[in-house]
């Protein structure tokens, strides 16, 4: 739908004017707020980042920070509160892929149409229709304009805003769009002209290195890196870090508390920690050091952006009937030939669950094989639809297939058999990347892998690398050899989209129930791959009642004593006092549980942090009231301190910082601070 001129004018929203302003609009509006600790040496705090660039503190900034550390939700919502805050100004986020373009796009009208907080729910929605609204550009009522585009010639040469947003910088191969790009950005009124770039480290000697580099000694540029320290969640208990074990290249063992150093206990972000844990297990260690510690890239760049949550333990085809099942041959000559075999499932993406292989097979033997491989499936009541075939075997297996009845095709149904060309297979892997993008709703990624069925294909997909030059920088060249399997699950994805996966599902008999069952299996399996939050398994969950109430206790102490301890460690809280507030808490929340569910019950709903909300809310409120009663006031810990609390800050905001009334952006003068209970 074209986007009408006029939209109607409203007066901007008040700009916060101090970083505290800034995090209670932030959160009063969306319920989204940054990570809030500098928690490595020489990393700052997303939040201190993002609020510099909000005061416009610099003109340029440079930006390497870890992947999923939320950089692209970062842009967006500075995006969006520059458009509230100013009148008539352009801000343009330009990313080096697609995908991310669109990702930038589906967080900002998130941000805009589906605002989380209460006061945002009422003051943002007469400023936005979604009748002015599309992927590229979307009108505010204060006359102000948000710009999405790809990094391409012509998608930079159209806007000129005051802020310029370019994300996953070290992706761009192409330099003419990027310096296109830096033409854009123009001042107007008091919005001055910023660039920010912003990337997690992939190359060494890449765009990255360049701008670090070009901006170090400029005055009016920022340089600031943050790791996944600064946004993952803590780990309670440093006995986690020492237990987990990998070996390195090298063959010497390392664990991730030779990594974190006692780190891991001082973050205060939003990743879950276990899901690093699993990186760091998972990933190449250069990898893992360049793209998740912010360190610099000491050679090649890994190809595939593996997602530790598309690893999952099991996979059962017959319980989707309806889904189409697909297999991808590479075929070797002299090399193996490698089979994957992956079931699309609607809404949902692809699960490839087996791999087989054959070393020095002729073609008759390959479709022999093949044709073994369907009459099992054939057994379970499934069935291949198509083999997916390497397109240089294509016209060698073709025959041999449809002799045995075994439909196939080559993996580019609109350019026929061709070999495919070298920027060919950069685009199909980058077909795969996008694929482990995880999704904005569901906040996983749309292809999985079953860890035990496909080893071997994973180890490629863990270790495949760039190429490097004679200086050990990366080029865009994927090496020949060891990539047998990773070929084949690219021909099949490169078939599945030139095709269309609507074609492919065809009429598969009620989409959303098939992907909500999807869904629950594979969240059940990651769910089951993986400790808790308080180390609890199944086999505590099932002691007698005495047993059940020991755990209570030990599970409301270990919740109960972050709160403490951060009031402690403010200097607020006398060493004396900390005891005797934690136990009476134990004893009042305990009883508490236990006025509205049996132990047992108690425990699993703590462990699975699923506590009714009147429970959660008591619980709060006898923490705050002890709190109070010792004179210790929430508004004088640091709110960095106090937020990966998120039950007791959820409350502060609420209570302290205006609520539903007065100025959202300014907490209460001369209020006792938890006087609404």
């Amino acid at each position: 739908m074209p986007i009408k001129k006029d939209l109607g004018r409203r007066p901007p929203l008040p700009r916060p004017k101090t970083k505290m302003e800034f995090v209670n609009m932030c959160w009063n509006l969306f319920r989204l707020l940054p990570p809030t600790a500098a928690v490595c040496e020489g990393h700052s705090a997303p939040l201190d980042i993002v609020w510099s660039i909000y005061n416009q503190e610099k003109s340029n900034y440079v930006i390497v920070g870890s992947r999923g550390s939320g950089k692209t939700t970062c842009v967006a919502l500075l995006q969006v509160l520059f458009s509230l805050t100013f009148p008539e100004i352009e801000v343009c986020n330009t990313a080096a892929i697609l995908r991310q373009a669109q990702r930038c796009y589906e967080i900002v009208k998130n941000l805009l149409f589906h605002p989380k907080g209460k006061i945002g729910m009422k003051v943002i929605p007469p400023y936005v229709d979604e009748k002015w609204s599309t992927m590229w550009q979307t009108r505010v009522a204060t006359g102000s304009t948000i710009f999405i585009t790809s990094l391409t010639e012509k998608g930079v040469n159209a806007p000129h805003p005051q802020k310029l947003f370019v994300d996953e910088v070290d992706l761009v191969d192409n330099k003419k769009p990027l310096e296109e790009a830096l033409s854009m950005p123009q001042t107007k009124g008091d919005a001055i002209r910023q660039i920010v770039f912003l990337s997690s480290w992939k190359r060494k000697g890449g765009l990255i290195s360049m701008l670090i580099d070009n901006y170090k000694n400029d005055p009016a540029s920022a340089i600031a890196f943050w790791c996944v320290f600064e946004a993952m969640s803590p780990i309670p208990d440093h006995s986690v870090c020492q237990s987990v074990v990998r070996k390195l290249a090298d063959g010497t063992e390392v664990s991730f508390a030779d990594i974190c150093k006692g780190k891991a206990h001082k973050a205060k972000g939003f990743l879950n920690y276990q899901d690093v844990l699993r990186a760091f297990l998972d990933m190449d260690e250069h990898y893992f050091r360049s793209q998740w510690l912010s360190e610099e890239p000491l050679g090649g760049l890994n190809v595939f952006n593996v997602n530790p949550k598309s690893v999952i333990q099991s996979w059962d085809p017959t319980k989707f009937r309806g889904c189409p099942i697909f297999a991808g041959v590479d075929y070797g000559w002299s090399a193996p030939t490698a089979i994957v075999i992956a079931q699309v499932i609607p809404k949902v993406g692809v699960v490839v669950f087996e791999e087989h292989g054959m070393l020095g097979a002729s073609v008759s033997q390959v479709a022999h094989y093949c044709l073994e491989i369907e009459k099992k499936f054939r057994q379970r009541g499934l069935h291949i639809t198509t083999w997916v075939i390497d397109p240089r075997a294509h016209h060698l297996l073709s025959d041999e297939f449809s002799k045995r009845y075994l439909m196939t095709a080559a993996p580019f149904p609109d350019k026929g058999v061709l070999t495919p060309a070298k920027h060919e297979k950069l685009s199909r892997v980058s077909l795969v990347n996008n694929l482990f993008t995880a999704d904005f709703e569901t906040g996983l990624p749309r292809i999985f892998f079953v860890q035990g069925k496909v080893p071997t294909l994973l180890k490629q997909l863990y270790d495949l690398s760039y190429a490097v030059d004679s200086e050990g920088n990366p080029t865009d060249k994927i090496p020949d050899g060891n990539d047998d399997f990773v070929d084949a699950l690219l021909y099949l994805v490169s078939y599945l989209d030139k095709l269309g996966y609507g074609e492919v599902l065809g009429d598969v008999v009620n989409p959303d129930e098939v992907a909500a069952r999807a869904y629950e299996e594979i969240q059940r399996q990651l769910d089951l791959s993986k400790d808790n939050e308080f180390g609890v398994s199944p086999e505590e969950l099932t002691g007698d009642e005495n047993e059940q109430r020991e755990l209570l206790r030990e599970l409301i102490r270990e919740r109960l004593s972050k709160v403490i301890s951060l009031a402690a460690a403010s200097g607020i809280l006398p060493p004396s006092q900390n005891v005797e507030l934690e136990e009476e808490l134990v004893r009042v929340t305990e009883d508490k549980l236990l006025s509205e569910m049996t132990a047992k019950e108690a425990t699993e709903r703590l462990v699975n942090d699923n506590l009714p909300p009147e429970v959660e809310r008591q619980l709060i409120k006898e923490t705050v009231r002890k709190l109070d009663r010792l004179a210790i006031s929430p508004l004088s810990v640091p709110y960095s301190s106090v937020f990966p609390e998120a039950a007791i800050y959820d409350l502060m905001m609420f209570y302290l910082l205006g609520g539903d009334e007065g100025n959202p952006f300014l907490p209460p003068g001369g209020l006792s601070p938890f006087g609404g209970f």
